[in-house]
């Protein structure tokens, strides 16, 4: 497995995780490989590219755009200039979030297992190297992700424009909306632990249904955040993550397992249950009350406390 991570303006990064390149914010890979980097490029301030030099300059001011440079001592291999020289084209044109492990091994005329041996601090420097080579700016990498804290459904927003963009804005607008006398649609999908899940089994409790898709940073930088949540309103509100158009179930779960993820996940294998709620943002969560009713909708990736006060309006209500 490579698990590659770049720093990319604004606190991002991008990684290479189980044989998909994401856009990531929480499994950010700083430390040495990266030092490394900064000091051959001379381009990327060593403290601009640590969450304490984002957090002092602001998401979108961090210095971490990255300069042309020396990177004529990066060491790499005859296979790992291959990897690096693919990757850096793909988001040089704009292919992220995701790249197909299998599409990579095609590309660059390695096996699976020929890349999932290369040095990924190795891969990491090489391919933040090139990028600034090429005078890339990293910090273009943020994109309307971040931007607006969320993805959409069908891909990464980082490149969207014209009628689509306008579509997810005005999704975006919807953040925090009440509703009244609305019906939550029922739902039966299975998960991760092999059962199948309905909305309706939950009549009686509060329910939080919260959107998620693999290819978005954002969801999977809420998965902790459910997790710790998950124990503190295990009484009294029941958590139901759902994985939109991101594999089947078996794909889910390997993902799961990689993350670390303990509590089960379920899975909408296509996009069916977006249309269904009218929704494709992800993050998105649903606040559902005991009687079924859709009481409140969040679009877009929120943190603890939010979601810890939601969650508590929703069942003192």
């Amino acid at each position: 497995m490579i698990k590659l991570g770049l720093c990319c303006g604004g606190g991002l990064c991008c990684v290479l995780l189980g044989g998909a390149l994401w856009l990531g914010g929480g499994t950010t890979v700083f430390g040495e490989a990266t030092e490394r980097v900064v000091a051959k490029t001379g381009g990327c301030a060593k403290a601009g590219c640590t969450k304490a030099g984002c957090d002092k300059h602001g998401a979108e001011k961090a210095p971490c755009a990255m300069s042309g440079g020396d990177v004529q001592d990066v060491d790499l291999t005859a296979d790992e200039k291959k990897v690096v020289a693919y990757i850096a084209d793909k988001i040089e044109d704009g292919g992220l979030p995701m790249i197909d492990d299998g599409e990579l091994a095609e590309r660059v005329g390695l096996s699976k297992e020929a890349i999932e041996q290369l040095d990924e601090s190795n891969l990491r420097v090489g391919v933040m190297a090139e990028l600034s080579r090429r005078n890339f700016d990293l910090a273009s990498l943020g994109g309307n992700c971040s931007k607006y804290n969320a993805c959409s459904v069908d891909r990464n927003l980082m490149n969207a424009a014209g009628e689509e963009l306008e579509r997810y804005k005005a999704e975006v607008a919807l953040d925090g909306t009440t509703f009244s006398d609305q019906v939550a649609p029922d739902f039966t999908l299975p998960d991760t632990e092999g059962r199948q899940v309905s909305l309706s089994q939950y009549r009686g409790k509060n329910v939080a249904v919260v959107f998620l898709s693999a290819h978005c940073y954002h969801s999977l930088d809420t998965l902790p955040i459910l997790a710790e949540l998950r124990q503190k309103y295990e009484r009294d509100l029941t958590i139901l993550p759902v994985f939109i158009n991101s594999g089947d179930v078996e794909d889910v779960a390997s993902r799961a397992w990689e993350l670390d993820v303990e509590y089960p996940l379920v899975v909408s294998e296509g996009k069916e249950i977006s249309n269904t709620y009218d929704s494709r943002m992800v993050p998105s969560t649903f606040l559902i009350d005991e009687q079924g009713n859709l009481i409140r909708k969040f679009v877009g990736f929120k943190d603890k406390a939010t979601l810890d006060e939601a969650f508590g309006e929703l069942i003192d209500s």
